[in-house]
């Protein structure tokens, strides 16, 4: 009898063991895999727009979710939000930001003046500072030739000053260069308080008292008030920048012979703290929700894939999500945001809006678009 119970309490706590053996094994690969994971979001995250402020290169026009159009302004139109989703524009050489002014039967959008310019090419802006872009036509480059506004050599002697003093020093001129003159304007006296000129650059973000952008390989750190520039070097040319939580996100095309990229993040002043790679050369940034925690970013290959990266803490979280969809063109911030749940994109020039949750699209409109910004109740854009 005694060995016949003990036999039973044998195997009992095997039976334990064994469970508990499970359990682990199935954590620790839950634990590995978890990178991998592919995005699922509770369902008090997901939310649809109410409306939509859609732009285009002559109107930003206020459109219902139904795809009514409730208001619209024309002229020719320069977009742009920023990090904390607020948005400024260029209509026929005046800067505004926008409102929403709503009563029981109707939307319009109020505009709100800034400054007139002239010869703006392109902008980004902050609670500080709006940073102004005047492109070049003609650029010596390296062979001494002068490029037009296509950078194709141009036939003529007559030349601008690009040399060694007003250009940063490690720059090779190309005939894939661009050149501007860069303002810096303080968005409390709405005066010049500093200029760059002739400099060379292919992507460029503000943040705080810093003008931050990209070369080639080289990143660089300009300091608005002190004029001072920190600099990074990369192995590869950055493909993008973006702005989290006063985090500068640098995207390079690592090892893109054997399609990997980096990530970087760093503060400012071009401090990295945190590094990540993706076994994808194309990756691209898109602009995002200002309560949304991850970074977020497109693996623009054959299947395009949505990534949300969490970095912060010991271990990164990487989840991802399938778009499997067919709409022509290609991702990137000028024409992507992703908020609770939905993609909303313009990159075939229409309105398309993709649900997150089942990869498929939610609703597309026969309205010319360059970039759709998403409206809720809540929004403080509406006015009280």
């Amino acid at each position: 009898m005694k060995n016949k119970k003990n036999e039973k309490l044998f195997i009992v706590l095997a039976s334990i063991v064994l469970i508990i053996t499970i359990v682990i094994v199935v954590i620790l690969a839950t634990r590995k895999q978890k990178p991998n994971d592919e995005i699922v979001l509770p369902e008090d995250d997901i939310q649809i727009a109410e409306t939509m402020i859609v732009s285009n290169d002559n109107s930003i026009q206020l459109v219902n979710i139904d795809g009514t159009i409730l208001d619209k302004i024309d002229g020719k139109i320069k977009f742009h939000t920023n990090d904390n989703n607020d948005i400024m524009y260029i209509r026929d050489n005046t800067f505004y930001t926008l409102n929403i002014k709503q009563d029981a039967d109707t939307s319009k959008l109020v505009e709100n003046k800034i400054l007139d310019v002239e010869n703006v090419d392109d902008f980004r802006f902050n609670d500080s500072y709006i940073v102004t872009l005047t492109k070049l036509d003609n650029v010596e480059n390296e062979n001494n030739d002068i490029l037009d506004e296509n950078n194709e050599v141009k036939d003529t002697t007559e030349k601008i000053d690009a040399t060694e003093s007003n250009l940063t020093k490690h720059n090779k001129i190309t005939a894939s260069s661009n050149f501007y003159n860069v303002s810096f304007i303080d968005r409390k006296t709405l005066k010049e308080v500093n200029k760059i000129e002739n400099i060379e650059l292919d992507n460029f973000i503000v943040d705080n008292d810093k003008f931050i952008y990209s070369v080639g390989n080289y990143v660089y750190s300009y300091n608005i008030t002190s004029n001072e520039t920190t600099e990074l070097y990369l192995g590869k040319r950055i493909s993008d920048l973006s702005i989290m939580n006063d985090n500068i996100i640098i995207y390079d095309k690592f090892g893109n012979g054997v399609n990997k990229s980096l990530l970087l993040r760093t503060n400012d002043d071009l401090k990295v703290n945190k590094t990540t790679k993706h076994d994808a050369s194309n990756i691209i940034a898109i602009q995002k929700d200002v309560e949304e925690n991850n970074i977020i970013y497109i693996e623009d290959d054959k299947t395009p894939v949505l990534y949300m990266l969490n970095l912060d803490g010991d271990r990164e979280v990487k989840k991802k999500k399938s778009l499997n969809l067919d709409i022509k063109g290609k991702y990137n911030q000028e024409n992507t945001i992703y908020s609770k749940g939905y993609v909303y994109t313009a990159k075939d020039g229409k309105i398309n809006i993709i649900d997150l949750k089942s990869s498929t699209i939610y609703k597309t409109y026969d309205i010319e678009a360059n970039f759709i910004y998403p409206i809720y109740s809540n929004s403080d854009l509406i006015l009280k």
